[in-house]
């Protein structure tokens, strides 16, 4: 599609060809990912000698970089330079967006653009970053609709937390937001249908992937309810096990990816258990700020709102709201979470051999 589209004439019609042909509008949380991917298809053919997927992976590869600088700025906000600098270089490097940073996916693209819009969240209110988080919704809409509908939280909490102080700017805000969703339920309501759908096909999807290997196949065998919390736990150190893409390497490179595989379950699993193991601490409670709890609990629901779907990929846009908590443990309580650290890596490896005792 990226070649067809960077062959076109000009950008107008590139455009036209996204957005108002008919026949492309059918794939409607594509057209901003086919636009974007067109766009650069068209520089490459006509600037730069030519278009080519190693140029569209390193494109995406440049958009994952740019994560860890909005991911410092939204660190900034809750501890020191030196540790927002450390911990965000941790994060790119042992998170998923290392490891997807050199696949032509959308998930980048979302991931960057909700680390932008999370790095103004956590700033003091100014009009013109409200507008511009609202932009960033629209702009995310058109590359996935889902993610688009939910970054509206940002805007929504953005208003509610940093008006507070100022009540007829806060009420004034609440209702003017409210009118502008009430105004836009024509567009979502359908929307919402249409999402409906593809969770549909993508739990039939993820169900019959996950019969294919793995602990996924026996959790979509659970009951009503009880599958959903099990895949939101499972989601979080998929793939488990994670030496599968190590084991099924058939050359160098793909061994290579197999052990970067390795690193982000059992990261991510280790931030679980420390930040669980904190919030049982009442100090630590304290010193989180309104705004981050509320983020933290829109987290929960996000993960649970894509509990159809266990990937990680479509849930790292908002890892960063996560592991600020993470951070704030670090920079406050270090012994404490250094201890809790060794415990989680020697309960991943425990849950490891388990797995391998159970498979004999």
């Amino acid at each position: 599609m990226s070649q067809y589209l960077g062959e076109l004439p000009n950008v107008k019609s590139i455009f036209d060809d996204c957005f108002t042909n008919q026949v492309y509008r059918l794939l409607t949380e594509n057209q901003g990912a086919y636009f974007y991917s067109g766009l650069l298809s068209y520089v490459a053919n006509h600037y730069l000698g030519g278009n080519n997927v190693l140029f569209q992976i390193l494109n995406v590869s440049f958009l994952a970089a740019l994560i860890p600088v909005f991911v410092f700025r939204i660190l900034l906000s809750f501890v020191s330079i030196r540790r927002a600098f450390l911990s965000s270089v941790v994060f790119i490097f042992c998170s998923y967006v290392f490891y997807y940073s050199p696949w032509i996916l959308r998930d980048i693209h979302i991931a960057l653009l909700y680390s932008i819009g999370l790095s103004i969240l956590y700033t003091p209110f100014k009009v013109y970053r409200l507008l511009l988080l609202c932009i960033l919704s629209f702009i995310t809409f058109y590359f996935r609709a889902e993610h688009g509908l939910f970054m509206l939280f940002m805007p929504l909490l953005y208003v509610y937390e940093q008006t507070k102080k100022n009540k007829i700017v806060h009420y004034s805000l609440i209702g003017i937001s409210i009118v502008i969703i009430m105004g836009l339920s024509i567009i979502i309501i359908p929307e919402i249908m249409a999402i409906q759908k593809t969770l549909n096909s993508y739990q039939e999807f993820t169900q019959d992937a996950a019969e294919e290997g793995g602990l996924g196949k026996y959790i979509y065998r659970l009951p009503m309810g009880l599958k959903e919390l099990v895949a939101v736990l499972y989601s979080q150190m998929s793939p488990f096990p994670s030496w599968g893409g190590i084991v099924n390497a058939k050359n160098f490179p793909q061994l290579i990816i197999g052990l970067v595989q390795i690193i982000a379950p059992a990261f991510w699993f280790i931030v679980w258990f420390c930040v669980i193991q904190i919030l049982r601490c009442k100090d630590y409670r304290s010193l989180l700020p309104n705004i981050l709890i509320l983020s933290g609990f829109i987290f929960l629901a996000f993960l649970i709102a894509n509990s159809s779907n266990i990937n990680p990929r479509r849930l790292i846009c908002m890892y960063p709201v996560f592991y600020i908590f993470y951070v704030i443990a670090k920079e406050n309580y270090p012994f404490y979470m250094a201890k809790n650290m060794k415990r989680g890596v020697g309960i991943y490896f425990i849950l490891c051999i388990v797995y391998l005792f159970i498979k004999l």
